[in-house]
């Protein structure tokens, strides 16, 4: 039995129109399009930040391909149903009933787009958007959705090809199951082995080459009391970009003096290894605790022990706060484990990061378990991100982290969290899923400063605060929003939400994927960006003896919202 190629196929019907054919076949194409055009309207409505109209147009083109899919499936099952179709006239109808309501539907919903997208931005406290190519959104959508729909048929091309083959010598219900199983495997294959690590390695060399790097601000210590410096048993080269930002900025004594007043303060140690400082995550934990022996670390009044984020960040708003809320009596320790950015390294490295917050935390709460009782420091812990998913996976239950921590700030929590999940699972009625109320002493979450009033003088024993943001993706993006509404998108609606905003099958879970490439482009207390209440949030988990309102004021300007 001889078989088709489809570029043969393609040049038998005559050019551009036999691929045109090829890429859509007419038994379908009325179903698909149908509810590909529905997908589309749908994609257009607000989620949980503004998106520019480039974004858009991927994320229409995307949802619109799916819903083609879709479309075109149900067409088949219905055609199958019935064994008939409509007759000509009936089908002539149809499209020119389809063709009006396409038009003049898209140009409305797109216009009503614009005025969702603008009223968004306001709501996160950003300018209007004036200029809005629907245009140029339109052709994004059309080249997205026609690079997915032709992938799609290559797929479908292949799976045939390969039932007619073993049609040959099996019976049809055999060649059918067989040759869509090899399709699944050769697809999934391709994808696992060529594309997706092929994009992770390219990723890898992209973040390899900038954790090379050093940034201008950052200068190389010249006190032991810092990794990198003399004396140092991780060397200043192995600690890549972001660890040497963080033993190389940082307020000075003269920084906290300004703030305290004269001859009340001390250096800050800061303890960091990089990926490059030692095989493995369990040879990383012990160099960084024999760093922080070396600096009298467990001799401080605090001790930070800081999960980074992907590419091994450390929030300088965070660390610098603490160390001007204690007067520099301090030492921060932070282990790397990923180049790569959080979003993308709890796609391939989350196993990772487990391993290593779980080796990290546990050698240093182990060293200071080994101090006499009344000579430990105060230990506190901060994650951010990828980061607060590493703290929680150190501990198998929230009453373990209090037990064995005097604290914790955790900020911008991942849905896969699982002290998280359960604290939400379980939290109280009523309470919204983005800023609920736990039944777990100790433990409060926020979203406005507010939310802390009364909490340190409330609470005896070690305080968790979570900070987190009810229009942030990196907390509300999830696997399942893609076939089940999440409890965020239902009453009550947060103070940031669109009151246009509702959940779709399939097409709010690429919304959020669009999300979470700008969740750092909107002001303090938006998106992923926690600015200056991180302050608040090191106030209420461990407050300095006299400390009042008035010094948080003044420590939150010095420390800055920034970009």
């Amino acid at each position: 039995m001889g078989v088709t190629s489809p570029s043969a196929e393609a040049s038998t019907r005559g050019g551009v129109r036999g691929w045109v054919g090829w890429l859509v076949r007419r038994p379908t194409v009325f179903g698909g399009l149908a509810v590909g055009l529905v997908f589309f309207w749908v994609s257009l409505t607000p989620s949980l930040l503004p998106r520019p109209w480039v974004v858009q147009g991927v994320v229409s083109g995307l949802t619109a391909a799916i819903g083609y899919g879709v479309g075109s499936g149900l067409s088949a099952l219905v055609r199958a149903v019935l064994r008939r179709e409509p007759g000509p006239a009936v089908k002539l109808w149809a499209w020119r009933v389809l063709v009006a309501v396409g038009l003049v539907g898209t140009a409305l919903v797109m216009w009503w787009s614009k005025g969702w997208q603008n009223e968004l931005r306001r709501l996160v406290e950003l300018e209007e958007e004036s200029a809005f190519s629907f245009v140029g959104l339109l052709v994004i959508a059309l080249v997205t959705a026609s690079i997915v729909l032709l992938m799609a048929r290559l797929v479908r091309s292949l799976a045939r090809f390969l039932i007619r083959q073993i049609d040959r010598v099996a019976p049809r219900l055999v060649s059918v199951t067989v040759g869509v199983a090899l399709v699944f495997f050769i697809v999934i294959g391709l994808f696992q082995g060529f594309l997706w690590r092929g994009a992770i390695s390219f990723m890898n060399g992209i973040a390899g080459t900038t954790n090379g790097t050093t940034s201008d601000e950052a200068v190389r210590p010249t006190t032991a009391l810092r990794s990198g410096g003399p004396g140092s048993g991780v060397p200043w080269d192995s600690l890549g970009r972001m660890g040497r930002d963080f033993v190389g900025q940082g307020p000075t004594v003269a920084d906290l003096e300004k703030f305290h007043g004269p001859d009340c303060c001390q250096q800050p140690i800061r303890v960091y290894v990089g990926l490059d400082s030692a095989p493995t995550a369990d040879a990383r934990a012990e160099l960084a605790v024999r760093e922080l022996d070396r600096t009298g670390a467990f001799d401080r009044a605090v001790l930070g022990v800081f999960n980074a984020t992907g590419t091994g960040w450390i929030n300088p708003r965070v660390s610098d706060s603490l160390e001007y809320l204690y007067r520099g009596n301090t030492a921060e320790v932070s282990a790397q484990y990923s180049f790569l950015p959080s979003w993308l390294s709890f796609l391939v490295d989350q196993t990772v990061a487990a391993e290593t917050g779980r080796a990290f935390v546990g050698a240093v709460l182990r060293r200071v378990d080994q101090l006499p009782a009344g000579h430990r420091p105060k230990v506190v812990l901060y994650g951010e991100s990828l980061g607060s998913f590493a703290t929680e996976k150190s501990f198998d239950s929230m009453a373990q982290l209090r037990a064995r921590t005097d604290g914790a700030l955790l900020v911008g929590p991942t849905f896969s969290n699982p002290l998280w999940k359960d604290l939400v699972a379980h939290r109280e009625p009523g309470s919204p899923q983005w800023l609920p109320k736990v039944r777990e002493p100790g433990v409060r979450f926020a979203r406005t400063p507010s939310d802390l009033e009364g909490f340190a003088a409330s609470t005896s024993g070690a305080r968790v605060v979570y900070l987190q943001n009810s229009s942030d993706p990196i907390t509300w993006w999830s696997l399942d929003l893609a076939y089940r509404k999440p409890d965020w998108a239902g009453p009550p609606p947060a103070p940031d939400r669109s009151p246009a905003l509702r959940w779709f099958p399939l097409v709010t879970f690429w919304q959020i994927v669009a999300d979470l490439t700008d969740s750092l482009g909107v002001p303090t207390g938006f998106g992923h960006h926690f600015g200056s209440n991180v302050v608040d949030g090191w106030v209420a988990v461990s407050t300095p003896d006299g400390w009042t309102a008035a010094d948080t004021a003044r420590l939150k300007a010095v420390i800055g919202e920034g970009d």
